[in-house]
C-alpha cells in the first residue's frame, strides 16, 4: 500500500495575480514587409519530437517467489474516473511576505477539461489457478511410448490490477509549484487507489466468461500440444469455473478502501480526513463483497532454504500398458 503522506494539508484554493504585459510593434510599411522572410514572429519554437537524456540500468534483484501455482491466462482494460487535488504549503513567518493559502497543488483531472475527472485505464489480469498432468504409456512389444496430457483449469479470477504508464494516463497527472517528493507520494497513492478501486469491484462476469468457452479450451490445447511437443489429439483441457474472492481478502480490499477513503491526520491521528469517495457506476453485483480478485501470496526467497528435498511432492509417472 503506497506510502501515507506526513504532508498531507486540507484542500485549498489558490488564487494567484494576473500580468498584462503589453509589446510593443514596429511599424514597417507594407513594401518592406514583401522584403522580408517569411517567420512567424509570435509563435514560439518547435517542441522537441523525442526526450533527450540518459538511462542507466543498474541492475535487478530476485526477492519473492509465488506461493501457489497460477496460470495468467489473459488481460483486460478497466477505466476509473478520477479528479483530486493536494495542496502543498510551507507558511512563511509574519514577515515572509507569504500570504497565499498554498504554495502548489498537485493535480489528477482531465488533462484538456480541467473541471472534468480523468479516464485512467487500469489493465486487468485474469488468471486461473490449475495443473498440467501427463502420462506415458508404453508398448510391450514394440517399446513406443506415447504422452497424453490433461490440463486442468480450477477457479478463473481477477489476479491483478496495473495503472500502466501511459500518454493519456500520465497527461492526468500535473502540478503547480510542488516538490518533487511531494508530487511523488500524490500520484502513488492515487495509483493505489486506483488500482484496489479495480480489484475490489464487482467481479467481471461477462468477461470472464470467455475463459470458459469451447474456443478457449482449443487455444490452450494448442498451446499445450506445442510446448510439449505432442499432438494436439493427445491433450485433454478441462475448463474451469469463475471463482469469487475468499473472506480474508474480502476483508483485505475493504481495509485498503478504507484507507484511501478515510486518512488519518499525521498531526492528530484521531482527526480522519476524507479523501475519496468510491462509487461504481456500472457492472453487476457490489464491490467487495461481490469481488473475484485473488491475491498472489508472496513469499521471501531465503525461507526457501528451509524447504526440504523430502518435503516436495515430486511424482513421475510411467505407466507399461500391453496395447494388443
Amino acid at each position: 500500500m503506497p506510502e501515507k503522506n506526513s504532508e498531507r494539508r486540507m484542500p485549498a484554493f489558490v488564487y494567484k495575480a494576473g500580468a498584462i504585459v503589453a509589446v510593443a510593434g514596429l511599424a514597417i510599411g507594407a513594401a518592406k514587409l514583401d522584403m522580408l522572410p517569411q517567420i512567424d514572429w509570435f509563435d514560439g519554437g518547435k517542441s522537441d519530437p523525442a526526450p533527450k537524456g540518459d538511462v542507466f540500468y543498474e541492475g535487478q534483484t530476485a526477492e519473492t517467489a509465488s506461493a501457489e501455482l497460477m496460470f495468467e491466462i489473459g488481460r483486460g482494460e478497466a477505466i476509473v474516473a478520477a479528479k483530486a487535488k493536494q495542496n502543498w504549503d510551507t507558511p512563511g513567518g509574519i514577515f515572509s511576505g507569504d500570504f497565499q493559502s498554498t504554495n502548489g497543488t498537485s493535480f489528477v483531472r482531465d488533462p484538456d477539461d480541467h473541471g472534468e475527472p480523468a479516464k485512467l485505464t487500469v489493465e486487468m489480469r485474469y488468471c486461473a489457478n490449475g495443473i498440467i498432468q501427463t502420462e506415458t504409456t508404453k508398448n510391450a512389444e514394440s517399446g513406443a511410448s506415447e504422452t497424453t496430457a490433461t490440463f486442468e483449469l480450477g477457479d478463473i479470477f481477477v489476479c491483478d490490477a496495473i495503472l500502466r504508464h501511459s500518454e493519456e494516463n500520465d497527461a492526468a497527472f500535473a502540478q503547480d509549484d510542488t516538490p518533487a517528493n511531494f508530487h511523488g507520494r500524490f500520484v502513488n497513492f492515487v495509483s493505489g487507489a486506483v488500482e484496489t478501486m479495480a480489484k475490489a469491484a464487482p467481479c467481471p462476469i461477462d468477461e470472464l466468461d470467455a475463459y470458459t468457452s469451447p474456443q478457449f479450451n482449443l487455444h490452450l490445447q494448442q498451446l499445450v500440444a506445442t510446448d510439449l511437443g505432442i499432438p494436439a489429439s493427445k491433450v485433454t483441457v478441462r475448463k474451469g469455473t469463475i471463482g469469487t474472492s475468499d473472506d480474508q481478502t474480502k476483508r483485505l480490499l475493504q481495509q485498503d478502501l478504507d484507507s484511501y477513503a478515510n486518512y488519518e491526520d499525521p498531526d492528530d491521528p484521531s482527526e480522519i480526513l476524507q479523501d475519496f469517495d468510491f462509487q461504481y457506476l456500472s457492472g453487476g453485483g457490489k464491490p467487495v463483497s461481490d469481488s473475484c480478485y485473488n491475491n498472489i501470496d508472496q513469499i521471501g526467497l531465503e525461507e526457501l532454504e528451509n524447504i526440504r528435498m523430502d518435503d516436495a511432492l515430486i511424482k513421475e509417472k510411467e505407466v507399461d500398458k500391453n496395447t494388443e
